[in-house]
């Protein structure tokens, strides 16, 4: 009995490896920098975005380059300014065409770099993390990988906001689908945006 048995346990432990490196090479492959193709991507609109939210959920609405650059105005004369929320700044800050994309992988973790100054860290495991925010409140932050799909997500549940990227190859593998869907209160907005590798770069 016991000889049977050993076969088995070596082959249920040797899955999760397998997976784990399945996940792993996966992942690699998103590894580098990316150049945006601005004429097949979308853009988006001006006019007024979100740059907070009120205990109700209702969101303040500020010029678009203000969500942009992260200017908080100041107070009107006597009375306070807009409700703004750092962590509705940061999360809109997101929604935007970015020249380029820089992603690492290690493991079970990528890191999402639009500048810079600004790089997101996603735990490539499927399950949702919450994280609590020094001005109050909480962001949830979940990643997946469904095929040869990257889906990053992150959400504010007390503003009823919502990002997804959805991160593909293209058919030769050194072109990148980036697909946006942010959801508020409202209708859903699809976004599509097409990178390719860096000079210099290949596949990993």
């Amino acid at each position: 009995m016991r000889s049977r048995l050993a076969p088995l346990a070596l082959l249920l432990a040797a899955a999760p490896l397998s997976a784990q490196t399945a996940l792993a090479t996966t992942l690699n492959g998103f590894a580098g920098t990316w150049l945006n193709d601005a004429a097949r991507s979308d853009s988006f609109p001006g006019g007024r975005y979100p740059g907070g939210c009120h205990a109700s959920g209702k969101l303040t609405l500020v010029p678009r380059d203000l969500v942009r650059q992260g200017n908080f105005p100041p107070p009107g004369a006597g009375r306070a300014g807009p409700i703004l929320d750092p962590k509705v700044i940061a999360f809109m800050d997101e929604i935007r065409l970015f020249a380029r994309i820089t992603i690492d992988a290690e493991d079970s973790v990528v890191v999402i770099s639009n500048s810079p100054k600004y790089a997101t860290r996603w735990r490539v495991d499927g399950r949702r993390h919450q994280e609590a925010q020094m001005e109050g409140g909480l962001v949830e932050f979940e990643a997946s990988l469904k095929g040869e799909t990257l889906i990053v997500e992150r959400r504010i549940p007390e503003c009823h906001l919502g990002l997804r990227r959805e991160f593909r190859f293209g058919v030769d593998g050194n072109s990148l689908e980036v697909q946006m869907t942010i959801s508020s209160v409202g209708p859903k907005t699809k976004k599509r945006f097409f990178y390719s590798r860096g000079t210099g770069e290949t596949m990993p």
